[in-house]
């Protein structure tokens, strides 16, 4: 057993840019204008999706409003908005529509940073590909199993069965597919190799677009610093993957399937998000949040910690020896990694 040389990832041999007319500063405007762009018109749709939901009481509310403070309609309106927020079709509205960061996302990456599809690991043969997903798949569910069976066994929480509208669950499936995807395209595919160059460490682009990830949970309900460490280890572990298998499939895969687990299998709040339609209820018990994760959920455990590590170690490790081989710079020409 020896470590894994990470300087041979696949992805390394895999990084190409095409001339590239536009300026830093026109490639950071047009990115941020088109995040924008995705941000308001996913929001635009969730918040329609809303409307419909409660729609009958919007239309009972305005015919009843004569004489009623304008400020008082405006609270009432305001909280028929906020009573639609938790509904499954919403919660599932705000994932479906990550399509739109994905689609930002590859039209900036593609069309003005002069990236390749084949740089951001989302080409290779179309067996392994299925192949990656399928065993990404796999682990995502063991590993969520296993700290939810760990924290189980530790009396942190307690599991019953309790399906909550489990006819949602093959459309939160395809959703979660999406949302893992549009995570692992950012933090991986695109900050990630953004760091593979000639003469730099990649592990320092694993551990930059970690640390974001982890950040970007900053905001979240019930966020702990365990949390925040147990995110940047799932993201060490996202990365060192995509490294190792040259592709985002794998990545992807045990991230969709990670979260699909927590919110609608085992029915764990997913990174302090509200509870989605399950077949499982999960409940923390009252002051051992160290096991539990408290309001966080399980990510904010110490058993998943030992989970993210335990499953560090056959990314990490390799039997085979490495032989020197040659990575083509941007400019032609040639560096040699040794094994």
């Amino acid at each position: 057993m020896r470590i894994y040389d990470f300087r041979q990832s696949p992805l390394l041999y895999k990084q190409e840019r095409k001339y590239v007319k536009h300026t830093l500063l026109v490639r950071v405007v047009l990115l941020f204008a088109l995040f924008m762009a995705a941000e308001t018109l996913s929001g635009l749709v969730t918040g329609g999706v809303m409307v419909v939901l409660v729609w009958r009481d919007i239309v009972s509310l305005f015919a009843g409003a004569q004489g009623v403070p304008s400020e008082a309609v405006a609270g009432e309106l305001e909280s028929l908005l906020l009573g639609a927020s938790g509904h499954p079709a919403v919660l599932l509205a705000q994932l479906f529509f990550t399509c739109f960061v994905v689609a930002a996302l590859l039209i900036f990456l593609l069309c003005f940073d002069g990236r390749t599809a084949t740089s951001l690991g989302l080409k290779d043969s179309k067996r392994k590909a299925a192949v990656h997903y399928a065993l990404g798949a796999v682990a995502g569910l063991v590993l969520l199993a296993a700290t939810v069976l760990l924290a189980w066994l530790a009396s942190g929480i307690s599991v019953r069965f309790a399906p909550q509208s489990p006819w949602y669950l093959p459309l939160f499936f395809v959703a979660f597919v999406i949302q893992g995807f549009s995570e692992e395209l950012l933090l991986r595919g695109y900050v990630l190799t953004s760091f593979l160059r000639p003469g730099t460490s990649p592990l320092q682009g694993v551990l930059f677009s970690s640390l974001l990830f982890a950040l970007l949970h900053l905001p979240n309900n019930g966020v702990t610093p365990l949390a925040l460490f147990n995110i940047f280890l799932f993201g060490c572990l996202m990365g060192l993957l995509t490294l190792r298998t040259g592709n985002l499939f794998a990545a992807s895969a045990i991230h969709s399937l990670w979260n699909f687990a927590q919110g609608c299998l085992f029915g764990v709040s997913v990174s302090g998000n509200p509870l989605m339609p399950t077949l499982l209820t999960s409940v923390p018990v009252e002051g051992r949040w160290l096991i539990s994760g408290g309001s966080f959920g399980l990510e904010g455990s110490i058993f998943a910690t030992l989970v993210l590590l335990l499953a560090l170690l056959p990314v990490t490790l390799t039997r085979t020896k490495h032989r020197e081989q040659p990575f083509q710079s941007f400019g032609g020409g040639t560096f040699y990694f040794g094994g």
